[in-house]
């Protein structure tokens, strides 16, 4: 018995340290590598995370502005403001649908969260520039394009 505990706790710890050493290389779960540099174009940056699904035959695109606040508690408050675009969380995955969808948000090239609708909070960064992105997608999470230019907006922020 006492060698099957031993095997349980070293496999534990075992887990434990592989999980830490694959954070410190930017490795999560998803299997993304966010250590890499994601500074890209558009176009290079949709071909790394989604297909671009192109609304230029669309009379009225959706677009995106991006106001950014320093939060009086701690970190950043986010505020969308879209035209010709519905946030749709209960549609997540599902087909594409015109003007529907989600936001991703991104902190310098490194992707964060979905964004469900206009107001979000982001927590203290580290000190320093930061670009802070975000981008229109489909509920089936393609990223939402005009010709090659995703429909997205950004604004550079510093941590003090």
């Amino acid at each position: 018995m006492r060698a099957l505990s031993l095997l349980v706790i070293g496999g534990i710890f075992g887990a434990m340290v592989g999980f830490l050493i694959a954070a410190g290389y930017g490795i999560t779960l998803d299997g993304h590598d966010h250590a890499t540099d994601h500074h890209d174009t558009d176009k290079q940056h949709a071909a790394i995370h989604s297909q671009m699904i192109d609304l230029s035959d669309m009379a009225n695109p959706p677009s995106v502005k991006l106001m950014v606040m320093k939060d009086t508690v701690s970190g950043w408050n986010l505020h969308l403001q879209t035209d010709h675009f519905s946030f749709a969380a209960d549609q997540s995955g599902a087909a594409h649908k015109a003007g529907y969808g989600h936001a991703h948000l991104y902190v310098d090239g490194v992707k964060i969260s979905r964004l469900y609708g206009e107001w979000a909070h982001l927590g203290d960064l580290t000190p320093g520039e930061h670009v802070i992105r975000v981008t229109l997608n489909a509920n089936s999470h393609e990223a939402l394009a005009v010709g090659d230019m995703m429909i997205a907006a950004e604004a550079t922020v510093i941590q003090e």
